[in-house]
């Protein structure tokens, strides 16, 4: 399956690069060259239009998991697939962000909780294709950032402990499974 999913994979970048052959332009991270989002690039936002990112959605590994996580045997729900793929000659970082997709949807009217006080209303599950080094553009992540209720700091104002906080070494076909909420961006390569 892994072999299937990184086959996949160079399939699509090779779609994206046969538009962006520099890998200049940069699809997602911002836009920052030789950076690209997956979802992003396809019309649809997403890659539930590929079988192979379709497989990745209930695998005895992850579904358990999932399952425990989100307190619940059938109550959650897929809303997307995609990825991102960080090129040699990605020589910048990611700005520290949280994906937080609900926006201001949750408020509550007594004012009394956040977002940030409940359990992950969602997760996200990345799959590397390729194994994780600290030089080739891990995705750095940085721990119970998923509780504060505050933006994360500007790069420039980043702490070296941040830029340094990346999930590696991590063989490819691992599972890396982030709450939403939680700061993290991409590192160089």
């Amino acid at each position: 399956q892994r072999a299937r999913m990184q086959a996949a994979t160079e399939r699509v970048l090779g779609q994206i690069l046969a538009v962006d052959p520099a890998g200049s332009i940069g699809g997602g991270a911002v836009g920052l060259p030789h950076r690209y989002s997956f979802g992003g690039s396809s019309a649809t936002r997403h890659m539930l239009h590929e079988e192979e990112w379709c497989e990745l959605i209930d695998l005895p590994t992850t579904t358990p998991i999932l399952q425990k996580l989100f307190n619940s045997v059938d109550g959650y729900h897929v809303c997307g697939s995609g990825g991102d793929v960080c090129l040699p000659g990605a020589i910048e970082y990611q700005h520290l962000h949280a994906d937080a997709v609900w926006g201001d949807s949750f408020i509550d009217p007594h004012g009394k909780v956040k977002i940030t006080d409940l359990p992950p209303p969602m997760i996200t599950v990345n799959f590397p294709m390729v194994d994780f080094t600290r030089v080739n553009g891990p995705i750095r992540q940085i721990p119970g950032t998923q509780s504060l209720d505050q933006s994360p700091p500007a790069l420039r104002d980043e702490p070296a402990s941040m830029k340094l906080s990346t999930v590696c070494p991590l063989p490819a076909g691992a599972a890396i499974f982030r709450d939403n909420r939680a700061w993290h961006g991409g590192t160089p390569n």
